[in-house]
């Protein structure tokens, strides 16, 4: 059921200032431990606060998954997306770190220095549940932070294109529907579906949060599947990724095959050219004076 900010007790929505109506948790204002009034209506279409009637992202209320409260939420033009800037218990985050929970105290971190690592070999996109068995599902799974998808000990990341049915452990396997960051976008939010009959998008995920981090690696915050039998998928195929330098990139042009390559090296701005300008002083040649000389003359 579509949940709305609604007058308490009324059972309806309402376009006003009213705390969200749930048995098991309400919109409160981080640090307050109080009822947060919040004016914006919730679209469960991407998890955030958004202005009735706009559609649009407002400076509103996020849930935070980690501790169920609310922080504020930021969304920015980046160079491939949108950048996302939090706030935690009113400390505005720095660009890059999200409000997470570290030794039990949400405060300000970056994702890629605090993140759990989700190592589960049943994710892999060559896993067949109907050739190996085993049938997962993300829907029960309480995810909370940030994390980093491993296949054994190896670093990978999420499909960036549709994957078949039945693999990853699952029936509709959910791959990203957009191109990972650059390290230069920050946090910024994707397009998450699950195939299905044939169709790549046939379950429409919440969308989740991404980070590039140093290192040729991604974090990601996690939300539950919608539905089961959903579950996240690690692309083996991205395990060369993470034999790249600090200053190599991974690509791949049809997102199977992937390969390390050198970054471009950032031009040298030139200097800009300084023509002076001298005017020579002209060449004074020599003056002579003729004038009377005195010669002494001595007579004997």
């Amino acid at each position: 059921m579509e949940n709305w900010l609604v007058e308490p007790g009324t059972g309806g929505s309402q376009q006003g200032c009213w705390s969200e109506d749930r048995s098991d948790t309400e919109l409160v204002e981080p640090g307050t431990g109080g009822s947060k009034q919040g004016c914006w209506s919730e679209d469960r279409s991407d998890t955030e606060l958004v202005e009735p009637g706009t559609g649009g992202s407002k400076q509103g209320w996020s849930e935070d998954r980690n501790g169920t409260v609310w922080y504020q939420v930021e969304r920015r033009e980046g160079r491939c997306g949108n950048t996302l800037e939090f706030s935690c218990g009113g400390t505005q985050c720095p660009v890059g770190q999200d409000c997470i929970s570290v030794g039990g105290t949400l405060r300000c971190a970056d994702p890629c220095q605090n993140y759990t690592a989700l190592n589960d070999d049943w994710r892999s996109t060559t896993n067949n549940n109907q050739v190996n068995g085993g049938l997962h599902c993300d829907q029960s799974i309480n995810f909370q932070g940030w994390y980093r998808l491993f296949l054994g000990h190896t670093s990978v990341q999420m499909p960036e294109r549709c994957v078949e049915i039945n693999m990853c452990g699952t029936h509709a396997p959910l791959w990203l529907t957009e191109p990972h960051p650059q390290l230069s976008d920050r946090v910024v939010q994707r397009g998450v579906c699950g195939s299905w009959s044939g169709n790549c998008c046939s379950f429409k995920q919440p969308p989740i949060h991404v980070k590039a981090c140093y290192g040729n690696y991604y974090v990601y915050k996690l939300v539950p599947a919608i539905n089961c039998h959903l579950a996240y998928c690690a692309d083996v195929n991205t395990k060369v990724c993470s034999t790249c330098r600090d200053d190599d990139t991974c690509r791949s042009e049809d997102k199977i095959t992937w390969r390390c390559e050198r970054k471009a090296p950032t031009p040298t701005p030139t200097p800009p050219r300084i023509t002076v300008t001298t005017t020579n002083p002209p060449i004074m040649a020599p003056e002579v004076v003729c004038g009377q000389s005195m010669i002494q003359v001595g007579l004997n």
